[in-house]
């Protein structure tokens, strides 16, 4: 039975040709091409065409067979794209072109290069991808001819992965061809070469014979408490594969300490033996310990070996490592010695892991794995780990992981168990990562010094260093190096040098010459880091540099943080203190500097500032005649209104009678105090205490008191205050208008404006608002006439120009250019921009317009600002000026260029009315008998208009000869 086909493929001829999948990932170009050669294959004749090469419209079968193959989304694109007509009625060449619009759009150049100079190979992908890659990039950046090549060859170079293939690429006139077979190559070899390290080393794993001698367990080591092993019952056969030393019976013993082998001590037969070397029984002269140890030679070591560089770089490739078949774990903890760390990438997540000789596997706990690699999962593991105390360890599972060191990627396996501190870097690792790792430990150490690193204290350094704080000294300080410890991601800086003034620039110069012939400063041209300095001057006058760290190395270092005691920790170190000083004692006894008197003055000084009381003012009511009366009246009733009136002071008080009362001796309005008049400037003092200003004294007097006209009390104080008017000051402004212009260019206002770092000038009439901008590269008074000549060359001399007084216009040039013109000159006052209003306002007009076209613009074309060309600065101007006069103001009504030119000049919008044009009727018609004369010299003839030819041109028939003639030639026969 001949195998099914799957839907959408054709068979039948040479090949298979499936439909265009338009929701996948098929290139339909790739497609088209694959079409083209089927059908040139199995004989499928193209379409057919006139002599001229014409499409005809003819039923052709590749045509058919294109229609079909395209898939159902592709015709339907295609079927809507030709309607009214059929898909059938075009080309294929016209139906690929509208495919290709839909499928394969043009995409912008700029962001297609971007594209192509930001794509670096990836850790995955091998350099033939890459090159294909950027192949396929290259191809939608619209470079032509040796262009493309030249950009292929410098994007490989820049984004190649690894740099042994960079540096073999990086050679002179190497064309696209021959650098591609060179990294294809260095590739290949450098996979070749880390395979062929992965099996030396899996080879050299395999032939080691472990002796380790073991010794009676000490409980007190803290190096036996994280011992790890792997219980050899449960590994499996894989145990089988490590060799041993001795047979099984042997390594059921430890050495024996009679005779040194392995067996049973008990049944050693060395009991009964005589050492040879201090003649007593028991034992041999090999195990003897009254023997002397030879002599052995102290090494002192200052700089360590290369190959104990534990960076992991610069070994030889590999990789990928074998599995994991047998291994004794030793992690070792010493509370003296700090571990080493090593971050690697592993499946291309940073990973921290501590690196154990002693260690037979890599290990990581459950945790750290869930954490950094939540999308990994790993398989079951049969090894199982155990402790020195027999306890096992619980292994959950393994996986092969990607380690990626200098550049280049490892297949390594991580086990994964239930508990562990750091993630451990076994042995394993160590012989792929760094093969020669065990020479280390190869050399024969007798004796270790150790040395302590001591902090050198102010003592030993006064003593080193006797003179530097000598006045007399000026000697650098020689012999001595002091350390700065930077943050891992410090970054070097390098600051703009702080501008010094001109009048102590020789100074400066000269400190520094004088610091750099005592020795104390170094001239140098290049510098890692660079901090700025400033002068400071002294008291005699001389000055001293100071050097500014804060933005650059400051920044940059780890700093010791020491926390200042909190009293509580003070506190509890007295706790303990047996003697304590009686101060307060002490300090009774002391003499008194000041005398009684001057105390007693002090003391009346200070009372007369403490606040009003409600004892105060209750005494003070009873001493008021004005309120006693009130008192009265609020005790026994207020007589009639009529009576009342003719005292003015208790008038005030019988409009409040209904909410008058009294409380503790004082009279009160609703729940406010009223204050007596004695009393009132102090309470007023207290109210405007904080200077609060009128409306919140006010609200703050209301809340507490009251008296007759107290609101204008509390303003008068607050616009007599001398503190208030200095803090307040703030004249009211008052705008006088200019005089209105009466015809165009009589008072012009200039001025000077910046945008995007350039200086613009703007002049503005006052009488049609028309404005005229312009680029400046120079602000001078000759550059101002320059400008104001050519536009004065288009619409004459003003009578009055208004400016500031920046420089160009206070100038000696600018001013005889305006006598010269007999030009009025007018400044605004200095920090007035108000009195120059006109020119303020068509600045502001001309920044917002200018802004709104940049705006619309990059909103338009996904264009940026940055770095934009002057021509584009000029062009925009350019469009804003032509925008705004020919747009109505709101002043006026009219537009700038209307009331200038007194025309309205042709623009966009003047194009939508339509213009009459109606034809002029004609002079004469046909059958009019006319008089003709041809010139000035010819003579006058008599004729018959034959036809008329338009408003102006008539067929006359002279003497049987018929002429077109004008109608300024003709006139009417009597």
């Amino acid at each position: 039975m001949a195998a099914q086909q799957p839907v959408g493929v054709l068979v039948g001829g040479i090949g298979e040709l499936e439909h265009y999948d338009a929701n996948g990932h098929t290139s339909f170009t790739q497609w088209v091409e694959r079409f083209s050669i089927y059908c040139d294959v199995n004989g499928i004749l193209p379409e057919p065409r006139d002599a001229n090469g014409h499409f005809l419209q003819q039923s052709n079968r590749r045509r058919g067979l294109f229609l079909n193959m395209m898939g159902p989304r592709a015709y339907s694109i295609v079927h809507s794209a030709c309607l009214p007509n059929s898909p059938s009625e075009f080309s294929i060449q016209n139906l690929v072109i509208i495919l290709k619009s839909h499928f394969e759009p043009i995409g912008n150049v700029a962001v297609e290069r971007y594209n192509f100079r930001h794509r670096m190979q990836r850790p995955e992908e091998s350099v033939v991808e890459y090159i294909n890659a950027l192949q396929e990039l290259a191809s939608r950046c619209d470079y032509e001819g040796r262009e493309f090549h030249r950009n292929l060859l410098e994007q490989l170079v820049a984004g190649v992965r690894l740099p042994e293939v960079r540096k073999a690429i990086m050679v002179a006139n190497l064309t696209w061809a021959n650098m591609k077979a060179i990294a294809i190559r260095t590739e290949g070899d450098i996979k070749h070469m880390a395979k062929l390290a992965q099996s030396y080393a899996q080879n050299q794993a395999r032939s080691v014979h472990q002796v380790q001698p073991q010794k009676k367990p000490d409980t007190n080591n803290n190096f036996n408490k994280n011992k790890v092993k792997i219980n050899p019952q449960q590994a499996g056969n894989s145990m089988k594969t490590e060799s041993k030393v001795g047979n099984d019976q042997e390594r059921k013993f430890n050495p024996c300490y009679r005779c040194g082998r392995r067996h049973n001590c008990k049944t050693c037969p060395a009991v009964n033996w005589e050492c040879n070397f201090c003649k007593k029984m028991g034992h041999t002269s090999v195990v003897c310990r009254k023997k002397k140890k030879p002599e052995v030679k102290q090494v002192s070591v200052s700089n360590p070996p290369p190959e104990a560089d534990f960076s992991l770089c610069g070994v030889r490739p590999g990789e990928a490592a074998g599995p994991v078949s047998s291994f004794n774990v030793n992690l070792v903890q010493s509370p003296t010695s700090e571990p080493l760390i090593k971050k690697l990438l592993v499946n291309n997540i940073p990973l921290e892991m501590e690196i154990d000789t002693g260690s037979a596997v890599s290990l990581i706990s459950l945790q750290d794995f869930q954490s950094k690699f939540p999308e990994c999962s790993f398989s079951s593991s049969s090894t199982v780990l155990s402790v020195a105390n027999k306890k096992p360890l619980k292994v959950l599972g393994e996986l092969l992981v990607t380690v990626k060191c200098c550049g280049v990627e490892y297949k390594l396996p991580l086990l994964i168990c239930d508990i562990l501190e750091i993630p451990l870097l076994g042995r394993p690792w160590l012989d792929i990562l760094v093969p020669k790792w065990r020479e280390i430990f190869s050399l024969s150490v007798n004796s270790v010094k150790a040395v302590q690193n001591q902090i050198p204290t102010v003592e030993s350094l006064a003593k080193i260093f006797p003179n530097t704080f000598d006045q007399n000294n000026d000697k650098p300080i020689k012999g001595f190096k002091a350390t700065l410890v930077l943050k891992d991601n410090a970054i070097p800086v390098k600051h703009r040098a702080y501008k010094v003034p001109f009048a102590i620039t020789d100074n400066v110069n000269q400190i520094l010459d004088r610091m750099e012939a005592q020795g104390k400063a170094i001239r140098v041209r290049h510098a890692t880091w660079a901090s700025p300095s400033f002068p400071v001057s002294k008291k005699n006058g001389d000055y001293r540099l100071v050097v500014d760290f804060k933005k650059t190395i400051n920044p940059q270092l780890r700093v010791d943080h020491y926390p200042i005691p909190s009293p509580e920790e003070i506190f509890s170190s007295l706790s303990k203190s047996a003697e304590f000083l009686a101060a307060a004692d002490a300090l009774s006894r002391l003499p008194s500097p000041t005398l009684v008197q001057d105390l007693q003055v002090g003391a009346v000084k200070v009372a007369t500032q403490l606040p009003v009381t409600a004892d105060q003012v209750a005494l003070e009511t009873a001493k008021d005649p004005t309120l006693q009366v009130v008192l009265k009246f609020v005790h026994t009733g207020w007589p009639p209104k009529g009576e009342v009136v003719k005292v003015p002071e208790i008038d005030p008080y019988f409009k409040l009678r209904d909410n008058l009362s009294i409380l503790g001796k004082c009279l009160m309005f609703s729940n406010r105090v009223i204050i007596p008049a004695s009393l009132r400037s102090r309470v007023l003092s207290q109210i405007h205490e904080g200077h609060p200003g009128v409306v919140r004294s006010l609200m703050l007097a209301r809340a507490y008191c009251w008296w007759p006209y107290m609101d204008q009390d509390i303003a008068d104080m607050s616009a007599n205050c001398t503190v208030c008017a200095l803090v307040n000051f703030n004249p009211k402004k008052t705008f006088v208008p200019w005089p209105e212009s009466t015809s165009p260019f009589e008072r012009i206002h200039v001025d000077f404006y910046e945008k995007n770092s350039l200086t613009y000038f703007i002049l503005c009439d006052s009488f049609s608002k028309w404005l005229h901008i312009c680029h400046m590269p120079r602000t001078t008074a000759s550059s101002v006439i320059d400008v104001l000549l050519s536009v004065f060359a288009l619409f004459g001399l003003p009578k009055i120009i208004v400016s500031d007084n920046g420089p160009p216009f206070d100038s000696n040039d600018y001013a005889e250019f305006c006598t010269k013109f007999n030009v009025q000159i007018l400044h605004s006052p200095p920090y007035s921009p108000a009195s120059n209003g006109q020119a303020e306002k068509a600045v502001d007009i001309a920044k917002k317009g200018m802004e709104k076209i940049i705006l619309s613009e990059s909103h338009n074309h996904n264009s940026s600002n940055a770095n934009v060309d002057l021509s584009v600065i000029t062009t925009r101007l350019s469009k804003f000026l032509f925008n705004y006069r020919n747009t109505p103001t709101t002043t006026t009504k009219k537009t700038p260029n209307e009331i200038l030119l007194l025309f309205k000049p042709r623009t966009m919008l003047t194009q939508l009315v339509p213009v009459s044009n109606k034809p002029s009727t004609a002079h004469f018609k046909e059958g009019d008998n006319v008089m003709f004369k041809l010139n000035a010299r010819s003579p006058v003839l008599q004729g018959v208009i034959v036809e008329v030819r338009g408003p102006t041109r008539y067929l006359v028939s002279v003497s049987g000869v018929q002429r077109e003639v004008h109608h300024n030639q003709l006139s009417r026969a009597p």
